[in-house]
């Protein structure tokens, strides 16, 4: 299996080179643009995606992000003690 875990980024440019065929994106989303994730997804084929390291007042954007998707892609919030299976 091939995952790739972000650390804190500037930009999604950061890591654009490694995302191709990821079977899990574990991505934080304090300093990026979650509305880039779609095509990135899409493009780079990536199966599962778990948005982390959210502060309170952006949890409900995270929440209105995930649920524009309608489930067409493969993204969850990341939670405490959540356990993830790829």
């Amino acid at each position: 299996k091939k995952m790739l875990y972000s650390a804190d980024l500037s930009t999604l440019d950061e890591i654009e080179n490694y995302l191709d065929d990821l079977d899990l994106l574990l991505i934080e989303t304090t300093h990026v643009d979650i509305d880039r994730l779609p095509p990135l997804i899409r493009e780079r084929r990536i199966k599962k995606t778990v948005l982390s390291h959210f502060s309170d007042s952006k949890q409900r954007k995270i929440r209105e992000f995930i649920d524009s998707r309608g489930g067409a892609m493969d993204i969850i919030a990341a939670e405490d003690n959540l356990t993830i299976k790829i």
